[in-house]
């Protein structure tokens, strides 16, 4: 029986990828939104990881007493999650509202100002991360420089898309993705970064130039450009090092040329044993643990207060299951354990926080993508949702309150970048983007998406 429901998730893998396949032949929904790529992570952490951990019944540190009743718990608050993140996101309830207070940077740069952006931005990347290492502020100012080196991958991205054969557009390009994936890689052993830098550039492949193709042609382009980015971050998980998390971009080079490749692939499929670990909260909570009510949400209000004014500022889930699992030979004082978003719940209330954790996601979700629904010709409010992927497909992992405070604070400096550029860059001359061929865009083959929401 075990065997069997591991078989269904694993199966469920492909049927949501052919479903997002299917939505955008249908125009029903973009192939790239926030929220799929939210799906792809969840694909790989709570689709993947416990169909593998059920059919092999192999739970590592984890040990589930009865597979069968746990993973078919799992399964069932799977698929309630999975109704209810669909329903709440279809619906869109309070995006209306908050869009109407939300600003849209409307300057439309030339290419030649795009590029010169683009510069800029990746210099800032760098900068705000290599030279402001202060309590606090280092954290915002960190975040701020990976969000400027994604956007300025988005905006080449948004160059190159159209002009895939210009060979100076393609050197330029190349020149500036090296750059800043030097910057994702540069004391960091979170592949997020990195995943964020990657993603941006299809992102702004897919709206400036993609959007408009057919599906079977968007989807060989973007296999073709995506193997690079892939296997660069497959040779960096194979080279990662948890106790050498703040290497230079030199050292970890120096790692990745020696890695194996295949086994990075493998490892970004594996999902960190987030599978087990749901499996093992299921088991535990209430039955041995008491439930934790909505924890992640408490944490993730009092997250922007710094433990140095609040002495007694709740922990997440994440660093209390070390403890409570008794793993030998680490340091379950400072070991993180990603429980899954389905583990996390179970955790936290059971079906009641399943059901608030669902409502939650999707309404943050379908806000950023209604934003790019309504704007999509609107290069710098595009690119500024885009750049915070890593944390979008990290969401589904379970480490929600670091995950989202990421994203909100990623998505935040980002806007507020775009609407800097847009006022003081934007004085200039308005120059329409113009697309593959010459065409001006339009935004009528994405206008259908505002009425007729993924379904």
């Amino acid at each position: 029986m075990a065997d069997l429901l591991g078989t269904f998730l694993i199966l469920l893998a492909p049927a949501l990828m052919l479903l997002m396949l299917l939505q955008q032949i249908r125009g029903t929904h973009p192939l790239m939104s926030l929220r799929n790529y939210a799906i792809v992570g969840a694909i790989i952490y709570i689709v993947i990881s416990p169909g593998r951990a059920l059919i092999t019944e192999y739970f590592g540190n984890y040990p589930v007493t009865n597979p069968v009743a746990a993973g078919l718990e799992y399964t069932v608050l799977l698929l309630i999650f999975m109704a209810a993140f669909n329903l709440f996101y279809n619906k869109g309830w309070g995006s209306q509202v908050v869009l109407r207070h939300v600003p849209v940077p409307t300057y439309q740069p030339s290419v030649s100002v795009m590029m010169v952006l683009a510069v800029i931005l990746t210099i800032m990347g760098f900068g705000l991360r290599m030279t402001l290492k202060l309590p606090v502020i280092g954290t915002i100012t960190d975040k701020w420089g990976m969000v400027c080196s994604a956007m300025a991958c988005g905006i080449v991205g948004w160059i190159w898309g159209p002009r895939l054969l210009n060979p100076a557009i393609a050197c330029f390009s190349a020149f500036i993705l090296a750059a800043n994936a030097v910057n994702a890689i540069t004391d960091y052993f979170s592949r997020r970064p990195l995943i964020a830098v990657a993603a941006a550039l299809l992102w702004g492949m897919y709206y400036a130039s993609w959007r408009f193709m057919p599906t079977r042609r968007v989807v060989a382009q973007m296999a073709a450009i995506a193997v690079v980015p892939v296997l660069f971050v497959a040779l960096y998980t194979a080279a990662r090092k948890a106790q050498e998390f703040d290497r230079t971009a030199a050292q970890q080079i120096a790692e990745m040329r020696t890695a194996n490749v295949s086994e990075g692939l493998l490892a970004l499929f594996e999902g960190q044993a987030v599978g087990p670990v749901s499996m093992w909260l299921i088991e535990s909570y209430p039955e041995r643990l008491e439930y934790r009510h909505l924890l992640a949400l408490r944490c993730l209000v009092a997250m922007p207060i710094p433990r140095l004014f609040w002495e007694g500022k709740p922990e997440p889930l994440s660093t209390m299951i070390a403890k409570d699992a008794s793993l030998q030979q680490v340091n379950r004082s400072l070991v993180k354990i990603s429980p899954g978003i389905i583990g996390q719940s179970a955790a936290e209330g059971g079906l009641y926080a399943l059901i608030i954790y669902a409502f939650i996601g999707a309404m943050l979700l379908r806000l950023g993508d209604e934003i790019v629904w309504r704007h999509p010709e609107k290069p710098l409010a595009v690119l500024a949702i885009g750049s915070t992927m890593g944390d979008v497909m990290g969401l589904p992992r379970g480490e929600s309150v670091l995950m989202t405070f990421n994203m909100l604070l990623g998505l935040a400096l980002a806007y507020l970048t775009a609407m800097a550029i847009g006022r003081f860059v934007g004085r200039a001359p308005l120059v329409r983007a113009v697309p593959l061929g010459g065409r001006p865009m339009e935004p009528a083959p994405d206008a259908a998406l505002v009425d007729q929401p993924a379904g």
